[in-house]
Order: structure tokens, then C-alpha cells, then sequence
């Protein structure tokens, strides 16, 4: 099942609210891929520079707090564009954001009559960055 620790920031807690706030993602992901929605980069702009001011857009977090998870954010690439996880989700470390991925990425190709085709996926990845917008790793779907 596709569900962090924890509710996602923003996110009601409650019974089923995993894969209901992960095919709503998803289908937000897949539509602005349809449409073009990415950040389109040249060479001399880093992936995190795109991801830190779409991130300027979303509700930043109050001062820090220790007692916080930290955020990772799970961006697509689609060739030379970058669909920007606006939210993020507070997840305990880096390890458990992969097997995020993982799971989302096993989602996707699994379900083509709901995400299309795998053979477009392939070409893409997910980058995952922390709040800053370093991307701390990336995982190619043609991978999984």
C-alpha cells in the first residue's frame, strides 16, 4: 500500500487516507506531464534552483523543530522538465523516501489502463530533495 509513516503535511489523518492522497497526487503528476507543466531548464540552471522557488509558492514550515521528520520532496523528471512535488511529506530519512518511490514508481507501471503506457514512463525519474531543494537522490523508473 502506498502510504508514508505519517500523514502527509496537510494531510487529515484518518483511515484510508494513504491511497487516496497518492492516486490524487499521481493524477496531479500525470496531468501536468500531459499538458507540459514542467519547469523547462537550460544547462546553466540546477534542478534545485526550480525546486526551491516552486517550493517558495507552497506553505513553508514554521520555525524548526526537532521533533519534526524531515521533508522530502519527490519531483519527476521528464527529460529536460521537472514536475516539482509542491508538498513534500514528512518522512523519517532518506531511506524511507526510496522505498516511497519504489512503491509509487511499481503504481504506475502496474497500472497502465490508469497512467498510460509504461514506455513513456521509462524515460523518466523521480528526484528526491530535501526541503533546500538538494537533490539527495535520483531513481530512474526504467530501473524498477
Amino acid at each position: 500500500m502506498l502510504a508514508p509513516v505519517a500523514p502527509p503535511h496537510g494531510t487529515p489523518a484518518g483511515i484510508g487516507w494513504g491511497l487516496a492522497y497518492w492516486a490524487e497526487r499521481l493524477s496531479r503528476w500525470v496531468l501536468r506531464l500531459m499538458i507540459g507543466a514542467g519547469t523547462k531548464e537550460s544547462g546553466a540552471c540546477r534542478s534545485s534552483d526550480a525546486v526551491r522557488r516552486a517550493r517558495e509558492a507552497a506553505s513553508p514550515r514554521d520555525a524548526p523543530d526537532e521533533t519534526l521528520m524531515p521533508r522530502y520532496f519527490l519531483n519527476i523528471r521528464d527529460n529536460d522538465a521537472l514536475i516539482a512535488d509542491p508538498d513534500g511529506d514528512d518522512i523519517p530519512d532518506l531511506d524511507e523516501a526510496r522505498t516511497l518511490a519504489l512503491e509509487i514508481i511499481h503504481d504506475i507501471l502496474g497500472r497502465p489502463n490508469v497512467y498510460g503506457a509504461p514506455g513513456p514512463w521509462q524515460a523518466r525519474s523521480f528526484e528526491i530533495t530535501d526541503e533546500s531543494g538538494t537533490v539527495l537522490l535520483t531513481i530512474p523508473f526504467a530501473s524498477v
